[in-house]
């Protein structure tokens, strides 16, 4: 899997323009749908393999991300737990796919509250912690590109805090809808760059994470790119 584009936009392929430098990396920012991306550098396939392992998960200030992952299921829970809620109203049963399952805490709580829950992960390292707590049979090394032989597979494709990760969302995009079942559900969470938040604090805004985060949406820009790959947003 290659980088993103260094400066097309993925959403109008309008060309973006230098938005702010951050962690040494320049994220660019489209002029017509304001849709931010990082220029990443390198293959991102290598970048994945070797940055999301055990330091990721456990505080190495290389990785620019958690400080114990595991020892912070509580809170990650309690705020998955909401995520639940939400999508419970529009698909409360069913078999779910959780992307980016990471230790797989999303994983087990989505089987907790009914759902028949599988999760993958292209971390070795998260792979191996998720099979240990939900089952080897639930969980597998893999990005989501390796899935789109299960055509019609699942009634909902989990995407919590691993959209900003993607290197090529619209492909991912086709891909989900490949796998989901005709009348199946995706929900993403990810970062709001119009939120109250994001603007308060400008460069100093906490989601602004690169490499680890490759791209930042708003509601407009991702809504455009949903509707382009065949989806239909329903709530937010």
């Amino acid at each position: 899997m290659t980088t993103p584009p260094s400066t097309k936009c993925t959403v109008c392929q309008s060309n973006a323009k230098p938005f702010l430098v951050k962690n040494d990396y320049t994220l660019l920012q489209c002029p017509s749908c304001s849709l931010i991306h990082t220029d990443m550098r390198g293959e991102y396939s290598d970048f994945v393999h070797r940055y999301y392992q055990r330091g990721y998960f456990t505080g190495d200030r290389s990785r620019v991300a958690y400080v114990n992952y595991e020892g912070d299921k509580a809170y990650i829970t309690a705020n998955l737990r909401k995520f639940f809620s939400f999508l419970r109203l529009y698909k409360p049963t069913g078999k779910l796919l959780d992307v980016g399952c990471a230790l797989g805490f999303s994983t087990e709580l989505a089987q907790q509250v009914g759902y028949d829950a599988y999760g993958i992960d292209p971390s070795d390292y998260a792979v191996g912690k998720a099979k240990k707590l939900v089952g080897i049979d639930r969980i597998r090394k893999a990005k989501l590109s390796d899935a789109r032989d299960r055509s019609k597979t699942y009634d909902i494709v989990a995407m919590f805090d691993v959209f900003e990760h993607l290197a090529d969302p619209a492909r991912d995009l086709a891909t989900v809808k490949k796998i989901l079942k005709d009348d199946g559900v995706i929900i993403i969470a990810t970062g709001d760059t119009d939120s109250l938040m994001a603007r308060m604090l400008g460069r100093r805004w906490t989601f602004y994470n690169p490499p680890q985060h490759l791209y930042y949406f708003n509601r407009h820009n991702l809504t455009k790119l949903l509707e382009q790959k065949g989806f239909e947003p329903v709530a937010w």
